[in-house]
């Protein structure tokens, strides 16, 4: 069984072999373009080494013998440009190029290790020379490419072992390594080690670093260019080229001026060679702007471009060129700026006050009627605090309400309309009415009041106030009279209609005919006005003699009702039938006349069936629904209104008896309750009236309505 703490120890190996492999280089991470300017360098480097190996010989006095024997012979200036003639021929295949980055490296390093070699095979095993195989495997690690490094590490290997074996004295010069080649190889090997496993890490940090920034260039939401001297794109992350339609990775190398073109906001159009976002290439001061940037297929959009130079070594040696779409912010300024358009033309058209202020409460904007209506200019009040536009009584309460509202969003007067007293420039104070509400720009808050001058206004209602005042009191007055004067007609009325009623008795038949006929028109007459200024006493009384809202068993009222009504109830064969009904809060009395009218006329009102007459009720919204139903004989929609005026009749008196008075008192106790009278029509009448429960102040509703 493993242990708890080999398991640790395996875990922290593992560990610690992620982070050697962390050290381990990807290679092949190099772009071309930076591939091939390494290339081009150790290309260089190689031609120079095969050109330095060839003047060995004559600088250092070897013979001129030009034998084929001297070809294989050492220090002959044959044998030396034979070996210099090697490494040029490494040079020139590698730097012609084989289609394959790794091959031409390859070649490329088994050039500079054959140089190396030579080097020591020149001097007679010189172990300074042996560091020339160290630096040049630093050199091969420029190609970032693990396949030429590793096979120019082999070429040290099977240089030093092999050949150190066979020929030692061709690699080393003095005695302990001639003697133990093997040891010294391993020595050499090591310090080979260690100076690949630096290059090593230097490649790895160098691929992260470029990994890193390759990261944040493709990730930038911008685009970005780099170009160089000759105007060549040395690189373009996505952004740049999703803008330009691009297919990813083929721009490198080719002319900007390929790409895109671009012209000024105005639509000025720029010379190749004087494109403004390549301008720092010439005077190496960085520039920005607004240009229109257009694709090779014609279209074009707005950009803000930053364009700043790449300096190395004192030289400019190319560009950077940054930018991003604007076309929604070109769109949104100019919706901005249309709205701005729309607003001053309603603002300074408008009829009211528009003033704006700032957090400070100090003004920001005054439209032409806000002049008007204050008496000040736009430019006077630009900045002033906008209490000089209130009556000082109300200005500290409005300051600190603002106040509260940017501390705590409490919404007092902000976001409500309020009627406020304005001080005009020539001090005199006027009503105005004030909506008020707040607004936000980035982090900053605003106000903004429309206030109308309502001085008419107030005018016309104080005007309507007294006039309600005086009709309330003249229809006081009326009611008074017309109680007073139907009270105090009863008396001498009831005198004429005793002694006419008189005057028939003792004389009926004792005169001639026409004589009884005047007597008893005098008598009827006299009757029909003592029934009317009745009737009229009755109607008086539901607004002077009305008693307090109570609670009411309707219940107990309809049974009342019923009672007083039951000789009529009998002789017309009638059925009256009702739901259960509530406990209301109305006046008893009123209700009772109410209900005795209605069923009443359902009564009256019959055909040949005989009356079937219903009382119903349900609760509705807070309230009592009843209603009335009879079968009689209907209303013609026509006269829906004219039944509940006074004294107005469908039908004669021979007909049907009464006044036309009784509908005109159910609607003025349903007025008295508050509520309002309706009428529908069906076939037959159907009254209705809607009471609240008694815990509720009553309103009535009352219609008349055919049903089938």
């Amino acid at each position: 069984m493993i242990g708890q703490a080999s398991i640790t120890k395996i875990k922290r190996v593992i560990q610690a072999l992620k982070r050697l492999r962390f050290l381990v280089p990807s290679g092949r991470s190099l772009p071309e373009k930076e591939w091939q300017q390494r290339h081009r360098f150790l290309v260089g480097l190689t031609w120079f080494h095969a050109a330095v190996i060839a003047l060995i010989g004559p600088i250092c006095g070897y013979g001129w013998d030009f034998s084929l024997e001297s070809l294989f012979r050492d220090r002959t200036i044959l044998h030396v440009a034979g070996e210099g003639l090697i490494v040029a021929v490494f040079a020139l295949v590698g730097g012609r190029g084989t289609g394959k980055r790794a091959l031409d490296a390859t070649l490329i390093g088994f050039g500079l290790m054959t140089s190396s070699a030579i080097f020591v095979h020149l001097s007679g095993g010189y172990i300074e020379l042996h560091f020339h195989f160290f630096v040049m495997l630093i050199f091969i690690s420029l190609y970032q490419d693990w396949i030429p490094y590793l096979l120019s590490i082999a070429y040290v290997a099977i240089h030093h072992g092999l050949v150190g074996v066979l020929r030692p004295e061709d690699v080393y010069n003095h005695l302990a390594a001639i003697n133990a080649p093997w040891t010294w190889a391993g020595i050499h090997a090591f310090f080979v080690l260690w100076s690949c496993v630096g290059s090593s890490i230097a490649w790895r940090f160098n691929e992260i670093a470029s990994a890193r920034t390759k990261l944040i260039l493709q990730s930038a939401g911008e685009g970005i260019i780099g170009v160089d001297r000759e105007k060549k794109i040395t690189f373009i992350n996505a952004a740049a080229e999703e803008m330009f339609l691009l297919e990813s990775g083929t721009s490198v190398d080719k002319d900007i001026r390929e790409i895109f073109r671009h012209s000024g906001v105005g639509g000025t159009s720029f010379a190749n060679d004087l494109l403004p976002v390549l301008k720092p290439l010439d005077d190496g001061i960085a520039s920005s702007g607004n240009q229109i940037f257009r694709r090779r297929d014609g279209a074009s959009f707005p950009v803000d471009y930053h364009s700043a130079p790449i300096v190395e070594q004192g030289e400019f040696t190319g560009v950077v060129v940054t930018f991003r779409d604007i076309s929604e912010r070109v769109r949104a300024e100019k919706s901005l700026k249309s709205s701005e358009v729309r607003f001053r033309v309603l603002a300074e058209t408008a009829n009211d006050a528009i003033v704006s202020a700032d957090r400070r409460g100090n003004i920001i904007y005054f439209n032409r009627a806000a002049e008007l209506i204050f008496g000040y200019r736009a430019r006077e009040v630009s900045g002033a605090p906008l209490m000089i536009l209130m009556a000082e009584r109300f200005r500290d309460a409005h300051q600190q309400a603002i106040a509260r509202f940017l501390a705590t969003k409490e919404e007092r007067v902000v976001g409500k309309t309020v009627e406020l007293v304005g001080q005009h420039k020539d001090g005199r104070e006027f009503p105005i009415e004030l909506s008020l509400t707040s607004w936000k720009a980035g982090e900053e808050t605003f106000f903004t009041g429309i206030i109308r001058d309502i001085t008419e206004r107030k005018r016309t209602q104080d005007a309507l106030a007294e006039k309600a005042d005086e009709l309330e009191h003249s229809n006081q007055e009326l009611q008074q009279f017309a109680y007073v004067a139907s009270h105090d007609l009863q008396e001498p009325l009831r005198m004429i209609t005793g002694y006419t009623q008189l005057l028939a008795r003792r004389y009926q038949g004792k005169l001639d005919q026409d004589a009884d006929e005047y007597i008893n028109y005098a008598v009827d007459g006299a009757k029909r006005m003592q029934t009317l200024i009745s009737d009229l006493l009755t109607y008086s009384r539901v607004g002077t003699r009305g008693k307090l809202f109570a609670a009411a068993d309707c219940e107990a009222i309809l049974k009342t009702t019923l009672t007083n009504l039951q000789i009529a109830i009998q002789e017309s064969g009638a059925v009256v039938t009702h739901d259960g009904l509530p406990t209301v809060a109305c006046d008893g009395g009123q209700i009772g006349q109410l209900l005795q009218n209605l069923i009443g006329n359902g009564l009256k009102y019959r055909n040949s069936r005989a009356p079937e007459i219903h009382v119903g009720c349900k609760p509705e919204d807070g309230h009592w629904l009843f209603w009335v139903k009879d079968n009689g004989i209907g209303i013609d929609p026509q006269y829906a209104e004219r039944i509940f005026v006074i004294f107005q009749r469908l039908h004669t008196r021979e007909e049907y008896p009464g006044t036309g008075i009784g509908l005109a008192v159910c609607k003025k106790i349903v007025e008295r309750h508050g509520g309002r009278e309706k009428a529908q029509h069906f076939f037959s009448p159907f009254r209705w009236l809607s009471l609240p429960t008694c815990s509720r102040p009553c309103r009535l509703r009352l219609a008349s309505v055919r049903w089938t």
